[in-house]
């Protein structure tokens, strides 16, 4: 995704990405959960947003959750520590989280020659504190919001809104 022709249609570039990760999200939710979804909600953050953006309420009581972290650049423990935050606030707010996904605008420095603290290592390094939590973690990147608009034609106009610049009518 070539995220220079992010259309943020006045909003800012955070709150963009917050609002199409949200997007991509329901979608995802009522697929894999279907008939178990009993609500989709998203977060006003004014105030906070409890370490959440959105998320979704299911049949057995458990919530499957989305934050929207919007770095652009390279992560580095600032990054870490701000997504570390978001996961201890989550669970401190809600005690039935099931999932816990998190969504970034990019594909993370994986593991080569020479380089020990990468970034996928440092994101599950970060995962695995939580392992006692029962929460399962999951991280998108640009490959997996793509690659999940790609495979579900409903996310189509989504894209077409944010990337081309277009106004989609469904009627």
């Amino acid at each position: 995704m070539d995220w220079n022709r992010f259309n943020t249609f006045n909003e800012s570039k955070e709150k963009a990405f917050e609002i199409f990760s949200n997007q991509i999200f329901k979608v995802y939710c009522e697929k894999k959960y279907k008939e178990d979804m009993n609500n989709f909600v998203v977060i006003n953050g004014a105030g906070g947003d409890g370490g959440i953006e959105a998320y979704a309420e299911l049949s057995n009581n458990k919530i499957v959750v989305i934050q929207s972290k919007s770095f652009f650049n390279r992560i580095d423990s600032s990054e870490i520590t701000q997504i570390r935050n978001s996961i201890k606030t989550a669970i401190k707010v809600r005690d039935n989280i099931q999932k816990y996904i998190v969504s970034i605008p990019r594909d993370l420095a994986n593991k080569k020659n020479g380089v020990v603290n990468y970034e996928r290592k440092k994101i599950d390094d970060l995962f695995n504190e939580f392992k006692d939590t029962n929460i399962e973690f999951e991280l998108w990147g640009e490959f997996e919001l793509f690659d999940y608009i790609v495979k579900n034609n409903e996310l189509a106009g989504v894209y077409k809104f944010w990337f081309d610049n277009t106004e989609i009518d469904f009627s």
